[in-house]
């Protein structure tokens, strides 16, 4: 029989905890990637002493932060504290950028550690960039320390527990032996056994026994004895069994002039000048001065930093309002309220809180919700309590109840958004808002990756009689998701035939649809419009669901129009765009995409450090994993030669353990199965393969994507042939000769390689081959221009031109090896050796420490950094995220061997920079 595990010492989870922090503050590398440290416990478990003691003495900068129940009406004020700046006024959509170019230059000259106490109390804002600093402290000198209460739930706090670089930390009760420690340090003796006895209602909660010896000690009934401190013999009352109950009696002993400041402080919630609680009773502050003076020396209240008084305890403040009546704390309210100063966030809350008639609030709630126009998040805990009950509501809480969806969905909590919107949806009976709240959640959903319920939903409102334009706008987005969904084949034949007869939503359906079965001239004609109504008045009006993601997919389709250097002007210019029209939102996937561009022109670095920063902030999100670029990204394995870790990433697809575990397999497209081909062919099962293959050939056709199909023909043909797999070989050839004409600069190449490949003599292949390397090099399409050099060295080969071919796979080496493709190269070899001819690597390998190991991108961002530019004014030179600064900055380091950005600019200042290309 094993014996039972000893249950966690508090003691030894607090020295665990002390020692990684330490490992963390010294720069250890953890081998789980852990970054932040979360002390979760209930209340009164002692977590800020314990973030105080576990701090003490330690050499790194700390930027602290101790939220208040005042706190989470303030946006960016916790992460404010944390850095030691101010929120910019007005606050602006380039908020989260501000306070993230603040970190990257307190954490430029080493390590800085960010402690945020009391999270549960944080503004939504900045729990919210909390994530975004997280992934920072991958690849900045960064260690974050937070202490929250499990309850209430905060959605981004939990996203930051579902992190795998966070490690949270269960606070475990006192014990005996951690009781006694702590009579010790406030009496100076040990407890007696009946002391001990009395502490038991306790169960090891810090506060709750802390309150009792205050009360046994208020009321006389502890006794010195030597260095032992007992019960006196005539104690009678017992200690308080609940820590409330503890607290309740410790106020009853407070004055009603004492009492009533506390109140007033309770329901402020926060830190607050004397002044200010005199001006809400109408009296001097001088009159404040004795209550103030009791309220310290009863140990409940204390001065800040700044001489504002507060609550010692948000527990002491929790009690002392519950005990106040309503009627009581509504006058408390209503006069915070009607106070000059009060901003129109605490206004909206105290009216609310007050019971004020819909007259005051919904003045209040407009004038909040301008000022939380940037802090969404923010304006959807505002608007929390705004419920909707039994039959329909008023007109002003349906639109209160809206906008707190549409707050939820611009935030990115969409779970919670939809939620909101189905309790709302159920009794609301305003047209309108049904209609908004309609195409808001079908946005929702579309982002969630539940493209199946949305068109449903779709399909259910078709008897409900809803305004015209929502009408058309829904039909057209039918249309969209039942594009993006693959629900069906990809329709050949257009959606309309004029853009006029199109929504925005329709014109980037349309836009994709034409990309997709091959007629990418008219799917240019149709995004650009899209693009350009997007822009224009036109838009104004329209919501999330009215073609948001115009200025999004015009790079993707010019990747098949143009190719990808075209590709990247399109993205840059949509890029800049992006701020102008608040579609911020769309960021990460711009990234995906910006990734994609970036693994065709062969940036395979860049490309990774772009998808892996993008795919952190939808790792914790609601947002759905989108196929193309999730196999993109298995495609920057493959060819640096890591199939380990491709293989790893096509499992974890079919696992379910990307993200938050909603893949979407976008327009149908078999792209993971191309990647498990690849994987395949890589291994050297070939037959394996080929079946594989076929499936990803036979389902792009039938899906009528001859577009895609065209990316994907060489790939397809190349493993068919070393199959030997005649009747594939003829099919792919069949299906290219059937393509739509004519055919784009991008696609043209491409196509007469694949049906080179398939149909041509070897000889002829040799000249094929050549001409399309010249025109892929010209798109700066890098893998199709070696797939060129390298079917010209096969088939020269295969022809009995030895020179020839061996030339031929040269020159596909060199550009493998140019752009550090690792696993192409293994191929290429491969590939010649089976047709009789050795030919060796083109050139010197890249090294992997040192200057001469920079990548260009790598090279262009230190001389930035030698010439002073920060992370933001690189970020915006190279038309890339601040983020993937950062990271290009932490591998430049790790080349290099240095540790701050300080070094790193003043190693490059000394050494002669190369110029910028």
């Amino acid at each position: 029989m094993t014996r039972p595990a000893r249950a966690a010492q508090r003691r030894d989870v607090v020295a665990e905890f002390r020692s990684r922090l330490d490992e963390l503050l010294a720069g250890v590398d953890d081998p789980s990637g852990v970054r932040c440290l979360m002390l979760v416990a209930d209340t009164g478990a002692g977590k800020s002493r314990l973030l105080h003691e576990v701090t003490s003495g330690s050499s790194v900068p700390i930027g602290w932060a101790t939220a208040s129940e005042l706190s989470w009406r303030q946006p960016y004020s916790v992460i404010a504290d944390a850095l030691g700046c101010a929120v910019p006024e007005p606050l602006d959509e380039d908020a989260d950028q501000f306070f993230l170019n603040r970190l990257d230059d307190l954490a430029a000259s080493g390590r800085y550690l960010i402690v945020v106490d009391d999270a549960h109390n944080a503004d939504a804002a900045s729990l919210n960039l909390l994530q975004a600093i997280t992934d920072a402290a991958r690849d900045l000198p960064l260690t974050l320390l937070v202490a929250a209460r499990p309850l209430p739930q905060r959605e981004y706090l939990t996203r930051l527990t579902r992190r795998p670089d966070v490690d949270v930390v269960a606070v475990p009760p006192m014990d005996a032996m951690d009781l006694d420690v702590l009579v010790r340090e406030r009496h100076d003796a040990w407890p007696t056994t009946r002391l001990r006895d009395a502490l038991v209602v306790a169960h090891g909660n810090p506060l709750h026994a802390g309150a009792i010896l205050d009360e046994l000690d208020r009321t006389g009934q502890l006794i010195r004895d030597g260095d032992r401190v007992d019960l006196a013999a005539e104690a009678q009352s017992p200690p308080a069994a609940g820590l409330a109950d503890s607290i309740a009696a410790r106020l009853d002993a407070l004055d009603p002039s004492s009492h009533d400041v506390l109140v007033t402080l309770g329901i402020w919630g926060g830190p607050v000048d004397l002044g200010h609680i005199a001006a809400l009773s109408a009296v001097p502050a001088t009159a404040l001065l004795g209550p103030a003076q009791r309220l310290l020396d009863a140990g409940v209240a204390e001065f800040d930093a700044e001489g504002r008084l507060r609550v010692v305890h948000d527990s002491i403040a929790d009690v002392v309002v519950e005990r106040t009546p309503q009627p009581l704390r509504a006058i408390v309210h209503r006069a915070i309220a009607e106070q000059p100063d009060t901003d129109p966030v605490s206004r909206a809350f105290h009216l609310r809180a007050a019971g004020a008639a819909p007259s005051e609030t919904v003045a209040a709630d407009h004038a909040a919700a301008q000022a939380l126009t940037n802090a969404p998040a923010v304006h959807a805990d505002l608007l929390s309590e705004t419920g909707v009950g039994a039959g329909a509501p008023g007109l002003e809480t349906q639109v209160l109840a809206l906008e707190r969806v549409l707050a939820l969905a611009r935030s990115g909590q969409l779970e919670r958004a939809d939620e909101s919107a189905r309790a709302t949806l159920a009794v609301a009976d305003d047209l309108d808002v049904i209609a908004r709240l309609y195409r808001t959640r079908l946005f929702v959903l579309t982002a969630r990756g539940e493209n199946a319920e949305a068109i449903a939903t779709i399909e259910s409102l078709t008897g409900v009689d809803l305004p015209e334009r929502s009408r058309r706008v829904l039909t057209d987005l039918h249309a969209y998701l039942t594009l993006l969904s693959g629900a069906a084949p990809i329709p050949v034949e257009p959606f309309a035939h004029a853009s006029t007869d199109l929504t925005l939503t329709g014109l980037v359906a349309e836009a994709l649809r034409s990309c997709l079965v091959g007629s990418s001239f008219t799917a240019v004609e149709f995004a650009a419009e899209a693009s350009r109504r997007f822009m224009s008045d036109d838009s104004a009006g329209a919501d999330s669901s009215e073609g948001a993601s115009a200025d999004l997919w015009p790079p993707f389709i010019e990747m098949f129009h143009g190719g990808p250097r075209a590709a990247a002007d399109v993205m840059a210019d949509t890029s800049a765009r992006q701020a102008e029209r608040g579609t911020t939102w769309q960021s990460t996937y711009r990234q995906l995409i910006h990734a994609s561009i970036l693994t065709m022109r062969g940036q395979l670095s860049d490309a990774a450090v772009t998808f892996d920063t993008a795919m952190e902030k939808v790792s914790v999100g609601d947002e759905a994993v989108p196929s193309l670029a999730y196999g993109a990204r298995v495609f920057v394995d493959l060819v640096r030669g890591d199939l380990a870790a491709a293989e790893r990433r096509v499992q974890d697809w079919y696992d379910g353990r990307v993200g938050h575990g909603v893949l979407v397999e976008q327009f149908g497209l078999p792209q993971i199965q191309r990647m498990q081909m690849l994987v395949l062919e890589a291994r050297r099962r070939h037959r394996a393969a080929a079946e594989m293959a076929a499936e990803v050939w036979d389902r792009t056709i039938a899906q009528q994507a001859y577009g895609w199909a065209a990316t994907i023909a060489p790939a397809c043909a190349r493993v068919a042939i070393r199959a030997v797999e005649p009747a594939l070989v003829a099919r792919i050839g069949d299906d290219l000769a059937a393509l739509t004409q004519p055919l784009s600069p991008a696609l043209a190449p491409t196509i007469r390689l694949a049906r080179g490949m398939v149909t041509a003599e070897p000889a002829e292949m040799v000249r094929i081959g050549v001409e399309v390397a010249e025109a892929a090099r010209d798109l700066d399409d890098v893998f199709l221009e070696i797939a060129g050099w390298e079917e010209s060295a096969v088939s020269a080969a295969i022809a009995g031109d030895r020179t020839g071919a061996i030339d031929h796979a040269r020159r596909a080496l060199q550009r493998a090896e140019d752009v550090g493709a690792d696993g192409v190269t293994t191929r290429i070899l491969s590939r010649m050796r089976s047709a009789g001819v050795r030919v060796t690597t083109a050139g010197k390998r890249r090294p992997t420490s040192g200057w001469d190991s920079l990548t260009p991108t790598e090279a262009q961002v230190t001389e930035l950094i030698a010439m002073g530019f920060s992370g933001p004014d690189i970020a915006a030179r190279l038309f890339m995220s601040p983020r993937t600064v950062q990271t290009h900055v932490s591998h430049v380091l790790g080349k290099l061997g240095l540790r701050t950005r300080v070094e790193l600019a003043a190693a490059a200042s000394s050494r002669q920079a190369a110029p910028i290309r």
